[in-house]
């Protein structure tokens, strides 16, 4: 149990009369010894924490005990101060993302608790259709602290069975950055390993993040997700089976949102297919551990399956699968395999092609966000473009009429969506914005083939239900840029 005191003793005593009025709303023991015993501590000093006779309480108690009344997470966290009041009350998914999981994971931590303050927070894009893009947790190092030597950082990571490594460039040029990374890594991986995609940034050599820099000039520590787009679904329990699986081809950060979003307003399935997971029985995910970049193929391979064998039973997938670009690219140019999944899934392909605009703005993000020792723009730009060139010619080869291309326009030509910061970490509102307005139109092309149900019953709780006005009065949602 952590020891660092609480700083607000008040919200403590009111946080901890929460806890045991739930539990006495459970009809569970709420006695000092009784709790105690759950939590590991002593009577004794329990008792002081309930009972207020002591001067401080650590947050680590608090944490314990909110999860005693089996209290959400991120509501503990904000009952402590540890949340700012702009996050929503409802999350994006009932179950915490990868930011949340992290602190959960470090305040569980007596030592990780002593010597890391953290904080989260969210970030909506968008101008007309504002929606959560990233979801942060930015961790700093208390006063008093210093990084681990690095050996012992290294040790570390490599018992949490932590993958991946600085550049020996980057090790070189801020050794103490590095420690720092994997001694946090080490201290919250267990916790991410099912928390979807994410990723660490604020690297040096990175201006993403500039604005939480230090105020001695340090990059800072930052672990990022998006809270929409970044984690699958679970399975629907009792799927209608009137549409077939729809299969978004695309890049997460071009056009996840809209595939997510879809499938929120159609009461469906949505999953990313990443290289850490694969389709179980009943489409439910399972976390394994692969190779990143060799666990692409793999990973699209299952889910392929899954969408043929569900399709051969007559019963189809009841899901809305992003898979993205990279999958179809081999280190000697491309998957001919994986392109072969995509040739003949039964699937309805949705696929959202970028302008060279738009490919020449997302070049420039990845390398903002993972810098240039690990991301060569033109090279990159060049690989995407030969895979995208192959998926069209697949859908070419597939002439199927229920098929769907659209390009994804330029993201600053349009002057009525307001001014963006160049270096803001939010999305342009042309790229945000961009999401439910494909959503919607690939919404109206479904209800071409089911009249009577698309798009006038949606899921009433679901985003598109409710921009649906704007959207059906919007003529950048009714008619995209076609290829």
């Amino acid at each position: 149990m952590a020891q660092r005191p609480f700083d607000d003793p008040e919200a403590a005593r009111q946080f901890i009369a929460q806890c045991l009025a739930v539990l006495r709303g459970q009809r569970r023991e709420v006695g000092a010894a009784a709790i105690g015993q759950a939590l590991g501590g002593s009577a004794s000093t329990v008792r002081g924490y309930l009972t207020g006779s002591t001067d401080s309480v650590p947050v680590g108690f608090c944490v314990e005990l909110g999860r005693l009344a089996q209290i959400p997470a991120h509501d503990v966290l904000r009952a402590l101060g540890l949340l700012p009041p702009g996050l929503p009350e409802t999350p994006a998914s009932s179950v915490p993302g990868a930011p949340l999981r992290a602190v959960e994971a470090l305040l569980h931590d007596p030592e990780g608790a002593e010597r890391f303050a953290t904080r989260v927070f969210r970030i909506s894009s968008g101008l007309r259709y504002r929606c959560p893009s990233h979801e942060v947790a930015h961790f700093t190092l208390r006063s008093g602290h210093t990084p681990l030597p690095y050996d012992e950082a290294e040790r570390l990571a490599r018992l949490a069975a932590v993958e991946g490594r600085p550049l020996a460039e980057e090790l070189h040029r801020d050794r103490e950055y590095w420690s720092l990374r994997l001694e946090l890594r080490a201290r919250v991986e267990t916790a991410l390993r099912s928390a979807g995609e994410h990723s660490w940034q604020g690297d040096p050599g990175t201006d993403l993040w500039d604005r939480l820099r230090t105020e001695d000039g340090r990059a800072p520590q930052v672990l990022v997700q998006d809270p929409v787009a970044a984690t699958s679904t679970a399975p629907v329990a009792d799927p209608d089976g009137s549409l077939p699986t729809l299969l978004f081809v695309g890049g997460r950060q071009l056009i996840g949102t809209a595939a997510a979003l879809l499938a929120q307003a159609l009461g469906r399935q949505y999953v990313l297919v990443r290289s850490l997971t694969e389709v179980a029985q009943g489409g439910s995910l399972v976390p394994v551990r692969r190779d990143l970049v060799g666990g692409r193929t793999t990973a699209w391979t299952s889910a392929a399956a899954h969408i043929r064998e569900q399709a051969l039973a007559g019963t189809p997938w009841a899901a809305v699968v992003l898979v993205r670009p990279y999958v179809f690219s081999a280190e000697d140019g491309l998957d001919d395999a994986a392109l072969d999944h995509l040739r003949h899934t039964p699937a309805r392909i949705v696929f959202c092609r970028p302008s060279a605009a738009m490919l020449a703005w997302w070049a420039k993000r990845q390398e903002r966000t993972a810098g240039r020792f690990r991301y060569h723009r033109p090279a990159r730009r060049a690989e995407t473009a030969r895979v995208l060139d192959a998926v069209a010619a697949v859908l070419g080869e597939r002439a199927r009429d229920d098929d769907l291309t659209v390009r994804l326009p330029e993201p600053h030509k349009e002057r009525d969506e307001g001014t963006e910061q160049e270096f803001g970490a939010e999305f342009p509102a042309a790229v945000a914005d961009l999401q439910p307005r494909i959503a919607w139109w690939v919404l109206r092309r479904l209800s071409e083939t089911d009249p009577g149900r698309l798009p006038r019953q949606l899921v009433p709780t679901s985003r598109l239900a409710q921009w649906s006005e704007l959207l059906a009065a919007d003529p950048r949602a009714l008619r995209p840029a076609p290829l």
